[in-house]
């Protein structure tokens, strides 16, 4: 077999962030590995310009840290960004598309793997300008999110315009990867004849794994000794809502006495705030770590919320936190309403799935009956379902 060169193409995502160093860089890194010399792999990232001044430093130390060939590449924006209109991604692509295109010749491209809407694009314009295969990664339902977070209505000239690209990324995808069985449904609805390959959000089992000793230093800091901690990661604004949280706790306090509700959250929002109203002082500890940090606080927890998402792309994605969570032991709360992890909880027996406002407490019985064989159980779905080793060898597949 001969060699294959993968580029990668992000657009609008800070390469430093969590999710883009534990699901593309360490990835990445991992299939790189597992190439050998058979192949080599390029990460393109497209920032807004000031974020690359700005940030430059965390840049540098990214690509230092990992095993790749890596290029960040400013376009012509002033404000970070993610989501946006579509007149504007046809500007970005007159200056994204010419480069991909000579890069594509340098590096003797095989593969353009991209990640989400706007570098689709960019990725199936220049496969139809050379030999390339095109791979869209979409991540989440693009159109609808940026709906939700307000950044153009509902059946808008965008919105449409959106959902039109969308069409043709799922057609002239080869294939589409979709993280969960319900993302699956979702793209088959919108073309019955699309090439469609499953890899879930993968985690580092090296780096979230069990770790008694932290746990026992961490819950001894933090005066959780003597408590049972339902433990949230992630943001408390936006798609997330803080009042489910709050709610679930109350709720399962009642049959828990020595619950306590711990908090890990890059900052406290306004909706946080509010809701914790709801809660004693005593109830509730709020952490606000670095990235690098958390995966040494999650062994303090003994459950993990995974129900406060608020968004169009919750019945359909598997949220990074789910890996990490089972990853640690913890066996994962989460609402029928979010699929992908529902679906997961159910057929390995994982965590519990609770309907939001339901006032029993069957599950939460079953959950502590039964803890230590579904917590052995959330360790095996991160090491032989979940692991960036596996999700590397099923890209590989794909790429080769």
């Amino acid at each position: 077999m001969g060699t294959t060169n993968i580029v990668y193409i992000t657009l609008g995502e800070f390469i430093a962030s969590g999710i883009l160093r534990t699901q593309v860089l360490s990835l990445l890194n991992k299939i790189s590995d597992r190439m050998q010399k058979k192949g080599n792999v390029l990460l393109i990232s497209f920032m807004p310009f000031h974020s690359i001044i700005r940030d430059r430093k965390e840049i540098l130390e990214v690509i230092k840290r990992y095993n790749l060939h890596i290029k960040i590449l400013p376009i012509p924006l002033l404000y970070r960004f993610f989501y946006i209109p579509a007149w504007l991604s046809f500007i970005l692509l007159c200056f994204c598309i010419p480069f991909i295109f000579y890069m594509s010749f340098i590096y003797h491209i095989d593969v353009i793997h991209t990640r989400s809407y706007p570098a689709g694009i960019i990725g199936l314009i220049v496969s139809k300008l050379t030999t390339a295969k095109f791979i869209f990664d979409p991540r989440g339902v693009y159109p609808e999110e940026a709906v939700k977070c307000g950044r153009f209505p509902a059946n808008s000239v965008s919105y449409n315009l959106w959902k039109r690209i969308e069409k043709r990324l799922i057609r002239y995808s080869s294939p589409v990867v979709v993280v969960s069985h319900p993302f699956a449904h979702y793209i088959k609805e919108i073309d019955n004849r699309a090439d469609i390959k499953l890899i879930p959000c993968c985690v580092d089992n090296a780096v979230f794994k069990p770790n008694y000793d932290l746990r026992q230093i961490y819950r001894n800091r933090y005066n959780l000794k003597e408590k049972f901690v339902l433990l949230y990661s992630g943001g408390t604004s936006g798609f997330y809502n803080p009042e489910l949280l709050i709610d679930y706790f109350t709720h399962f306090k009642r049959i828990k006495s020595n619950a306590h509700l711990l908090i890990l959250t890059p900052k406290n929002s306004p909706e946080l705030k509010r809701s914790l109203g709801k809660l004693q002082k005593g109830e509730y500890t709020i952490i606000n770590p670095e990235p690098e940090e958390v995966s040494n606080l999650l062994p303090m927890g003994d459950l993990g919320l995974l129900h406060c998402i608020d968004s169009p792309k919750n019945s359909l994605v598997l949220s990074v936190k789910f890996g990490e969570y089972l990853s640690c032991g913890l066996p994962v709360v989460v609402s029928s309403s979010i699929g992908g992890a529902a679906f997961l909880v159910r057929k390995y027996n994982c965590g519990i799935v609770v309907e939001i406002g339901e006032d029993s407490y069957n599950e939460e019985r079953r959950l502590l009956h039964a803890y230590s064989e579904i917590r052995r159980n959330a360790i095996n779905v991160a090491q032989n379902y979940l692991s960036t080793g596996r999700c590397a060898r099923e890209y590989l597949k794909i790429y080769r």
